[in-house]
């Protein structure tokens, strides 16, 4: 590949991964002003307290997170395992 087309590609992926960040973070942020909208009206449908609303999104956001990194752990496995291997022998 001679290094003008792989500058047109370098080029083309840096704006593309720059592009992507900032409509991840656009859409992160407006989902986050949305649900603190929204947190008092399904306080109170739920009948929650502020502690109990609060704990259950703690609880929700560390399943979330614990499930993440299984799967990244699951995922992974196969680049993991010879060392494993090596490890544990």
């Amino acid at each position: 590949m001679n290094t003008s087309k792989l500058d047109a590609t370098y080029k083309r992926f840096r704006w593309q991964i720059i592009l992507a960040t900032f409509l991840t973070y656009t859409v992160m942020y407006i989902s986050r002003k949305a649900f603190a909208a929204a947190a008092p009206l399904l306080m109170e449908d739920l009948g929650m307290t502020v502690v109990q609303f609060g704990a259950a999104l703690l609880f929700i956001t560390s399943f979330t997170g614990y499930l993440n990194l299984a799967l990244a752990w699951l995922l992974t496995a196969s680049i993991r395992a010879p060392f494993l291997v090596l490890f544990l022998s």
